[in-house]
This record gives structure tokens, sequence and C-alpha cells, in this order.
């Protein structure tokens, strides 16, 4: 297990990071694309001061494996697109926003496995910093501006262990998500914060159909995540995992 984790933290500590492109998707380019997605999400990455080094390899490594997980790929196919759009951004303080990934099709095994191998080549950008879960939204909600394909559905998938502590309020963002055709899902990691399972839950989603999926812990992350992202390529009913 030792020797996974050294493998898997020299892997994050390889490459450069990918840097999002900052012009806003071309028109023209949206008609040559061609193809939809079935869901475009992004996923949001705490990595904020009170996330250990341990803590984060579990929960990038867990968000790797999971988008090449065969259950995962199944669902995807299942899609009227067979296909999902997919990006990744980490997060901490209220200027600390990176995009680990850019905006990439994943429509099949071949692809997703790039994914996993670019996420796990990918080092963390931030190691201090507050916890702000406003910001993060806020720049999660302006790549849509930037999504190269039509797609019926839109999400941002956000986890982290802790409270909003920096400006701007999530409250504040909420119109926007919804003038945007965006739901906000969360998957709190409860381990040092008994009450934050409610608290994303009354504050942090928003949209028709969001729901939370809490974890107990980072070491069980990597399920927690893999049952959400199934949940969020599949659509239809979802409802909340709290009672």
């Amino acid at each position: 297990m030792l020797l996974i984790a050294a493998l898997i933290l020299a892997w994050l500590t390889a490459s450069p990071q990918v840097a999002v492109a900052d012009a806003q998707a071309d028109p023209a380019a949206l008609v040559q694309a061609g193809n939809g997605v079935d869901v475009a999400i992004v996923l949001a990455i705490d990595a904020s001061a009170s996330v250990d080094a341990q803590e984060y390899l579990l929960q990038m490594g867990g968000v790797a494996r999971a988008i090449s997980d065969p259950a995962i790929l199944a669902v995807v196919a299942a899609g009227r697109h067979r296909a999902i759009g997919l990006s990744v951004v980490t997060w901490s303080g209220a200027h600390d926003q990176t995009v680990l990934l850019p905006w990439t099709r994943i429509d099949g095994a071949a692809t997703a496995r790039r994914v996993t191998a670019q996420l796990l080549a990918a080092p963390r950008v931030y190691t201090t910093g507050g916890t702000a879960i406003g910001a993060a939204l806020s720049y999660s909600l302006l790549l849509f501006d930037q999504l190269p394909w039509a797609s019926p559905r839109r999400v941002i998938d956000v986890s982290g262990d802790g409270r909003n502590n920096h400006p701007p309020l999530i409250r504040s963002l909420k119109p926007e998500a919804e003038r945007r055709g965006v739901v906000v899902n969360g998957l709190p990691v409860t381990d040092n914060d008994s009450g934050l399972a409610r608290y994303y839950r009354d504050v942090v989603i928003t949209g028709f159909g969001a729901f939370t999926v809490p974890t107990h812990s980072f070491e069980t992350f990597p399920e927690a995540f893999r049952v959400k992202l199934m949940r969020e390529i599949r659509g239809g009913p979802m409802v909340s995992l709290l009672p």
C-alpha cells in the first residue's frame, strides 16, 4: 500500500500543470466539433491547507481511477452521445484555482486512460490557503463559457473537507448557476466536521436534482466519488443520500 502511494506521489509531482485557455469557445468551432456530449462536468477538487499530502493522493487517485473504471465507461456508453465532457479544477484560497484538465471529451476506454494518466501526472499546485468554495464555484461556472460541445446537462462536482471561509458567499452564486443551467453537487469529507454533510446539502448544492454523497474520510473518498460520478453521468432522478 505504501509503495502504491509512493508511486502515485511520484506521478503527481512529475509533470507541469496544464493551463486553461483564456479565450471563449469559438461558435464556429462548436459547429465543426459536431458531436455533443451527454453531460459536461467540472470536477472541483479541494487542495487547501486542510488536505494533507496523503489525503490529496487518495482524492486525486480516486478521481483518476474512477474515470477509467469499466463500470463508469459502461454508463458513458449507454448515453445518447456515448460521450461526456470533463474538466478538472483544483482549488484552495480566494485566488487559488487551477485547471488540471481542460475540457476533454471522453468517449471510450482509450480517452479515459489518457485522462487518468494526465491526472496522475499532474503536480499538486496548492498546499496552503483557505477553503474558498465560493471562489471555486465562481471559477468553475466560467469554464462552461469555453465548453466546445453541445450538452443537455451541466454539472459542477465539488468536493472538500471544510466550509467556505472566503468571499464570495456561496448563496450569491446560485442565481448565476441557475442562469447557466448548471447543477452543483457535493462530496463532503466529514471526518473533521460532523455537520459538514448537512452544510453541503443546505448551502453548497443547487439546481434541479442536485445531490450530495457524504463520505467519512479520505480513505473512503475513492468509492464515494465513483458512485457520485456514475450518478452524474447517468442522470435521471437524483436525490441526496441524506435523510
